[in-house]
Parts: C-alpha cells; structure tokens; sequence
C-alpha cells in the first residue's frame, strides 16, 4: 500500500481524517479540517508535507497536523497550535491558495489549505494524492481570512 492509498476514496478517506481529527486535538469532533500540503523544493526533487488543518469557526485557535501515513492509516506529528498571541502574521492567497503562518517564535510555517484536484509533480519523493474538498475549503478560506483580521 503506498504512501496516501488512503485517500483514494474520498468518503472513506474523510472518514479516516475525522477520526484522526476526533482523536488528535482535545474536543477534536466539533472542529472542521482541511487536508494542506507544502512544497520543499529540494536539489533535483520536490518534497511534499502533508497536513491536517484543523479549525473551528469564530475560534481563536486552530491546528496544524503534519501527517504521515502507515498502512493506510494517517498517523500525527506534534500539532503546531496556533493562536492570535503566538502569531505574528497570517496571510492567504487565493490565486495560490496557500496560507502563511509567521511565528513570533518560530521560522515561518507554509501551509497550502487546498490542492488540486490531482497533483502531479515529477520527481516528488512522496506518492501524490487526490481529494476533493470544496466545501471545506470555502468554510476554511472565510475562518483564515477572519483569524488573520483578528491576528493584525
């Protein structure tokens, strides 16, 4: 089973995500979440993180999950929290649909709050995944626009 096999069904794979949310953070089953990815470019590769965004509308805190995947279950690194007092800017694109975190104690955090429908980059040293998101995606862009509005 590869890397994200697990998300090649989208219900099921949302399924194993709730779980994981309900799980992950305290309170986990009242939060919404988004599937995120960074790209690293590195010397003739590109490397893809993987993570689970996960937030609660009009809530001064959200989660940043990295994840990783172990037979077809995600599997959580430590949550990054995020809350207005450890941040010193957030910003979102909507043309690259990409969220920046500035830290006021650590280097800055990229998290892209969508991807597309497949994404497919040669020499990624990760397996690629698709998942279809609309929804969560809009709920995600109006909270981060908010929380950002609330951070300056």
């Amino acid at each position: 089973m590869g890397l994200f096999d697990f998300l090649k069904s989208d219900s099921k794979d949302k399924s194993a995500l709730r779980e994981f949310v309900n799980h992950a953070i305290p309170d986990g089953h009242s939060y919404q979440f988004v599937y995120s990815l960074y790209q690293e470019q590195k010397i003739r590769k590109i490397i893809l993180h993987s993570y689970v965004t996960v937030f609660r509308k009009d809530d001064d805190t959200f989660y940043v999950i990295p994840i990783s995947i172990d037979r077809g279950r995600p599997i959580g690194g430590e949550p990054f929290t995020v809350t207005a007092e450890n941040v010193k800017k957030v910003t979102y694109s909507s043309f690259s649909k990409e969220t920046r975190i500035h830290f006021s104690d650590k280097p800055e955090t990229i998290v892209y709050s969508t991807m597309p429908q497949m994404l497919h980059i040669p020499g990624a040293a990760t397996e690629q995944v698709s998942m279809s998101q609309k929804e969560e995606e809009k709920e995600y862009v109006a909270f981060i626009k908010d929380f950002s509005k609330r951070v300056q």
